[in-house]
């Protein structure tokens, strides 16, 4: 700062400005810089100073790169987007699972939406947001979120839906996306009118079996 010492006149406000400077041999990457405010006892001088409370503390976060005017910092972390649970047509809703994983030198707060789309596309997509608590994943940590998907359609039990991912790391203006497939219960479907159509071919059989025995017996 460019002081030590800062007069605060009594119920006044006083804009303080600093400066934080890294060393040029430091690495890229986030840091944080913490900035305390001592107390000084009020003096019987004619220019009496006093400072801010002991407790009061500014942290600051810095992000050091190399070059500043970048509109992508860093590239250096993973998403993923999976089905954890299919549910169950118009009882049980679907679960989807999103994964941020951090390998870069930075704090990232990963935000943004999934749009949830029926395949004709003839309604509103259903949006769930991502990290709205902006919690920050820091290098080598990941970020999980579950979302559970409500709406169902006569339509996905066969075709399913598709789910699309746009995800901002916190850092740059940099936009990930991905996609994935929402399956629908064709192949259940398949079975149970497979199962279904044995057991009546069965019971036609057996009938007719019955039938012939007794047209036999008379």
């Amino acid at each position: 700062m460019d002081t030590d010492y800062i007069t605060v006149p009594a119920n006044n406000t006083k804009d303080i400005y600093f400066q934080i400077t890294a060393p040029y041999a430091l690495e890229s990457g986030t840091y944080y810089n913490l900035i305390i405010f001592q107390q000084t006892e009020k003096t019987k001088t004619s220019d009496p100073k006093i400072g801010a409370s002991g407790a009061l503390s500014h942290l600051v976060r810095l992000y050091i790169v190399e070059d500043s005017t970048l509109t992508e910092i860093t590239e250096d972390y993973d998403i993923g987007l999976e089905v954890v649970e299919k549910g169950i047509p118009f009882i049980k809703p679907v679960v989807i699972k999103f994964t941020f994983f951090n390998n870069s030198q930075y704090t990232l707060i990963p935000q943004g939406e999934i749009q949830v789309v029926k395949k004709s596309k003839d309604k509103e997509p259903e949006y769930l947001k991502i990290n709205i608590d902006r919690t920050k994943v820091f290098p080598e940590q990941s970020f999980k979120q579950e979302f559970e998907v409500e709406n169902w359609y006569l339509e996905d039990i066969l075709f399913g839906k598709t789910a699309y991912l746009k995800i901002e790391n916190g850092l740059d203006e940099n936009i990930r996306t991905e996609e994935i497939e929402i399956p629908g219960f064709k192949n259940e479907l398949l079975y149970i009118l497979s199962a279904a159509t044995v057991i009546i071919l069965l019971i036609v059989s057996l009938r007719k079996s019955s039938r012939l025995k007794q047209e036999s017996s008379e």
